[in-house]
């Protein structure tokens, strides 16, 4: 498994994504991927109170649950864009739907909808700073709303001692930098 990622995370501050999904198709297909995950705007506020899809709220910004709401929706036009373009490619491709949220139910959501866009390889975003219990609690909302089969990948997931108390959830992948970080650190 060799997988891509458009990295959300370098465009965070831009009103939209800097890539279409079609670029970062031929930039999966160049580099010969066998995975990749469709083009996300990552969401960093969440609030595991929150229920169902009721709007984050933040008091020193009252547009905070539109902006949330908007990165959501071009997070899952874009994975709708990308599943179906993925279906152009020559080689072998397993493409993943990258999960953005700001509560375990408007994360759920996202995944109910992106398998029945047809995904059946999901990838969980915007939790890499979260503690394990959080990122618990939106996988636990997730898997109510979708299929066992459909495998979750953890983007970003640090927390290796951790990884026992994930087992349970389905996780079929995870992927991190924090080894390599504490190699260059040591």
């Amino acid at each position: 498994m060799i997988m891509g990622d458009c990295g959300a995370f370098s465009y965070h501050k831009l009103d939209v994504p800097p890539y279409s999904p079609r670029e970062i198709l031929e930039f999966y297909e160049d580099g010969q991927f066998t995975h990749g995950c469709s083009v996300d705007h990552i969401i960093f506020q969440f609030d595991r109170d929150l229920k169902g899809m009721e709007a984050y709220r933040d008091p020193k910004d009252p547009d905070a649950g539109a902006k949330t709401k908007r990165r959501w929706d071009i997070t899952l036009d874009n994975a709708d864009a990308f599943l179906k373009e993925s279906n152009q490619m020559t080689t072998p491709f397993a493409p993943m739907g990258v999960i953005q949220g700001w509560s375990p139910g408007s994360m759920a959501k996202a995944a109910h909808q992106m398998v029945a866009m047809g995904y059946d390889y999901l990838a969980l975003g915007g939790m890499a700073i979260s503690a394990a219990d959080t990122i618990q609690c939106a996988i636990e909302e997730i898997r109510t709303q979708i299929p066992d089969y459909v495998k979750l990948h953890l983007l970003g997931f640090g927390k290796i001692d951790q990884i026992p108390n994930f087992l349970d959830y389905g996780i079929a992948s995870i992927d991190t930098t924090s080894p390599m970080l504490r190699a260059f650190k040591d």
